[in-house]
């Protein structure tokens, strides 16, 4: 939920071991593949994928191996890493590490997990509960991976974040009378988030899967002798009313009297008291903050961040 209100654009893959169910692309190569389950493909979170995660039933869970899984997770980024570029790789792996596995390869897979650049993660115990077993220890060691309880992952994930967002710089040469410029970047202080989720007027037909978008369309009539008359939109023009008059307002007349600004500029007019500047005028998107222009060594010494 937190990477869908955040907006995010991270690809994520659903891979389930001790599954009642064997689906992945290593099964057929052997025994040990059994019972782990790709639910979903790399690709962006939806909502389909929570509901699935929330229908899970800890009464279907069969014996598996965390580590065939963990080489499986680990060749299915190999494979999609192929084909996408991505920033970094990470696997986070929900274990409490009991199951007895066989450590004969351990070295070798904690190796490749390192060579794929893979961030790997286990949730389920702490380093301090790992230490106790040798093996587990030295696979986390040498594969650099981070091992956490619950207790300490939960509280960081009951929060939701907000869309990341990187801010763009408007520059532009703040002037000061003919005197002098000094070129600077702008950033909004203040700027309201736009909402990503629109609400659809819907209809429903009496059953769960029956609920469908309802189309809205507009029609436009004239009345004449007390009867409606439809008029298509491209016969209608804009007008005021001025009086009982209605004048018309042509594209020509649009043209001719809306706002035209002139070339863009900054410019001290000014200066004034901290007083005489009410909170009000530094709320919504009106206010900026200004930095020297990153690359202008002259705009640093102008104005000191």
């Amino acid at each position: 939920k937190r990477k869908i209100f955040a907006e995010s654009k991270d690809y994520l893959s659903l891979i389930l071991f001790g599954s009642s169910r064997t689906n992945n692309h290593l099964s057929p190569s052997g025994y040990c593949y059994h019972n782990i389950e790709i639910v979903t493909s790399l690709g962006v979170v939806t909502w389909d994928l929570i509901k699935h995660i929330n229908s899970l039933s800890s009464a279907d869970i069969t014996p598996s191996d965390w580590l065939n899984t963990l080489v499986l997770a680990a060749d299915m980024l190999k494979k999609e890493n192929e084909e996408k570029i991505f920033k970094d790789l990470q696997i986070v792996m929900f274990s409490n590490l009991e199951t007895d596995i066989s450590f004969d390869k351990i070295d070798i897979i904690a190796s490749c997990i390192k060579r794929q650049n893979i961030n790997l993660t286990i949730v389920g115990k702490d380093f301090e509960d790992i230490s106790l077993n040798p093996e587990l220890e030295t696979f986390i060691l040498k594969a650099e991976a981070t091992a956490v309880n619950f207790s300490t992952v939960l509280p960081k994930l009951s929060h939701y974040k907000q869309k990341e967002v990187t801010p763009r710089a408007w520059n532009i040469s703040l002037s000061f009378g003919n005197v002098f410029n000094i070129r600077v970047s702008g950033y909004k202080k203040i700027d309201e988030t736009a909402k990503s989720f629109k609400w659809l007027l819907c209809k429903n037909y009496d059953t769960e899967d029956s609920v469908t978008a309802t189309k809205k369309h507009t029609t436009y009539f004239y009345v004449e002798n007390g009867e409606q008359i439809e008029v298509d939109r491209e016969d209608i023009i804009d007008g005021f009313r001025f009086g009982d008059t209605i004048i018309p307002v042509s594209n020509l007349d649009t043209d001719a009297y809306s706002y035209k600004s002139g070339p863009r500029c900054l410019q001290v007019l000014g200066f004034t008291k901290t007083k005489n500047i009410r909170r009000s005028f530094l709320m919504d998107g009106g206010s900026y903050i200004f930095k020297p222009h990153k690359v202008n060594k002259r705009a640093h010494c102008g104005v000191p961040e």
